[in-house]
């Protein structure tokens, strides 16, 4: 990415600046939701499972995914400063909005109803959603949307490791 790509994802004003760390915190917001409303379950339920060795060590998901949502709010900020194509922006906004509500939803299917299979459907739905927000912020800002390929390929990832645990626990 050359610096002019790379400096429109930086907020250039106060309210620009105000404007992104709101979605930062927003996004960060619905990923601490998830982790309150899971932490027992991750102690006491999670461990019952038999686990792939693929999968990483609990204290990895956090910080993975606050970079993550941290990235999200910064891609989701440059889009809207764009000008031009309100069509592309809204539609792009739109798919952002789902994306993150059907992302919320995981936490509470898996951990606080312990059903993977339930969760599977949503991790599903939650690559299905990411892969056309990529798409559309790309129409509109492709520095924005390439922020969000760490994403879409951690929440891949998490399909498989989703769809893993369902075939190891039948009837979870």
């Amino acid at each position: 990415m050359t610096t002019d790509r790379v400096a429109s994802l930086l907020p250039r004003t106060r309210t620009e600046l105000r404007d992104t760390l709101a979605a930062v915190v927003a996004c960060n917001a619905v990923g601490a939701a998830g982790g309150l409303s899971s932490a027992s379950a991750v102690r006491e339920w999670l461990p019952t499972l038999d686990r792939p060795r693929y999968q990483p060590p609990g204290w990895v998901f956090g910080p993975v995914w606050t970079v993550l949502y941290t990235t999200m709010g910064v891609s989701i900020t440059a889009v809207r400063r764009v000008s031009g194509d309100d069509t592309g922006r809204s539609r792009a906004q739109r798919l952002f909005a789902i994306q993150l509500a059907v992302n919320a939803l995981w936490s509470f299917l898996f951990f606080t109803r312990r059903n993977p299979r339930a969760a599977l459907v949503d991790a599903a739905l939650i690559v299905a959603a990411a892969a056309a927000t990529v798409r559309a912020i790309w129409a509109v800002h492709r520095p924005a949307a390439l922020l969000l390929l760490p994403y879409l390929a951690w929440v891949s990832f998490a399909f498989v490791l989703n769809a893993d645990l369902v075939r190891r626990n039948p009837g979870r």
